[in-house]
């Protein structure tokens, strides 16, 4: 079987993306296409499966629109789109979010390809509330999310595609790989595959205001975001605690691994490996997401393994409060892992790879 996946531009598109790609390559042709956006970049690294760019670009901010350039080199990349499914002619295409998945599935849809669209959140976007009048099936993670999309379409609850390996990495041997002692507790702060300026200047207060003892009681593993991480580290380095701040860590499985607590946004990969791992979280949805992200953070609330604090007006003392609460509580930790436990759907992969060969045994390509 021959499969064009097409996401990129966030970490919750491509992980997934990948995960699907790499257990598709082994059994027939697959070519991923993302944007060219550097965390599209770093994870092309990391992965011997076929992969091109395209140079589309984000449609918004909307002032976008009055641009005539913006014009012209979105036509191009989407000409370069059309050239792409013209040379594969891919028996299925799968998309996962992102400005490249919504201008490659309409391509795709009519030329009359099958296409398969995945949906990770809780509450689907605009872009993929659309999508589901027109593609042959809709991947989705959580059966709430059936709600939202076409009837049209086939549905399916697949999950989410995880990393490889997620649940089997060894805690005591993640604590070597990232220099970390045996005994203190390790927090993970995670913003995004892109990081938060918020998140990171919210915890880094947090920090300033505990006493010294308490800091070193405990180790943070701190995803920042490239642009932050500098900036990150050297608060860190002037806290005198034992950190590893990363731009982008592809090592996630590890860092979960070891995590006895973890602050994170709430985009549907890091609840969907957190719940996976069990990793109990502090969860800071992004605000301005269309929700998305605080439905996200709702569900893993709702089975006990989270707490929940808006952005808005959300001063560093409360978050050190919730967090001195939970880290004071091993019990209460470990019922929130217990919560947690099954919540992810194991087969997600196999799942949504099996749906994109019905859809293809079922269609005829363009």
């Amino acid at each position: 079987m021959k499969t064009l996946i097409l996401a990129g531009g966030s970490g919750g598109h491509l992980i997934p993306a990948l995960a699907l790609g790499e257990h598709l390559g082994r059994q027939g042709e697959c070519l991923l296409v993302s944007t060219q956006r550097p965390v599209d970049q770093i994870l092309r690294t990391q992965t011997s499966l076929r992969w091109e760019t395209t140079p589309l670009e984000p449609f918004t901010p909307l002032s976008r629109w009055l641009s005539v350039r913006h014009w012209a080199r979105q036509l191009s990349a989407a000409w370069r789109m059309l050239g792409v499914l013209r040379r594969t002619r891919p028996d299925v295409v799968v998309g996962f979010g992102g400005y490249p998945s919504l201008v490659g599935m309409v391509l795709a849809r009519a030329a009359g390809f099958p296409t398969v669209l995945h949906e990770a959140n809780v509450v689907p976007g605009r872009a993929n509330r659309w999508l589901s009048r027109w593609v042959d099936a809709v991947a989705v993670s959580f059966p709430e999310t059936r709600q939202g999309l076409s009837a049209r379409a086939v549905v399916e609850v697949t999950g989410n595609p995880l990393r490889p390996g997620l649940r089997e990495a060894d805690p005591a041997r993640a604590r070597r790989f990232f220099g970390l002692d045996e005994t203190r507790p390790v927090l993970l702060v995670m913003g995004g595959s892109q990081g938060s300026r918020a998140v990171n200047q919210l915890v880094l207060a947090m920090w300033e205001g505990q006493a010294a003892a308490f800091r070193q009681g405990w180790q943070v593993l701190h995803v920042a975001g490239c642009d932050h991480r500098p900036a990150v580290e050297g608060a860190y380095r002037r806290l005198g605690m034992n950190s590893k701040v990363f731009g982008f860590l592809q090592e996630m499985p590890m860092a979960l691994a070891c995590a006895a607590l973890s602050i994170s946004r709430a985009g549907a990969t890091a609840v969907s490996e957190l719940a996976a791992c069990q990793v109990p979280a502090i969860l800071i949805p992004y605000p301005h997401a269309q929700a998305h992200q605080r439905s996200n953070a709702q569900w893993m609330r709702d089975l006990g393994g989270a707490v929940i604090l808006e952005e808005a007006g959300l001063k560093p003392g409360r978050l050190a409060r919730e967090f001195q609460d939970l880290a004071g509580d091993p019990s209460r930790r470990q019922r929130m892992r217990q919560a947690l436990k099954g919540a992810s759907q194991d087969n997600a992969v196999e799942a949504l790879a099996s749906l994109a060969r019905r859809m293809a045994d079922g269609g005829a390509g363009g």
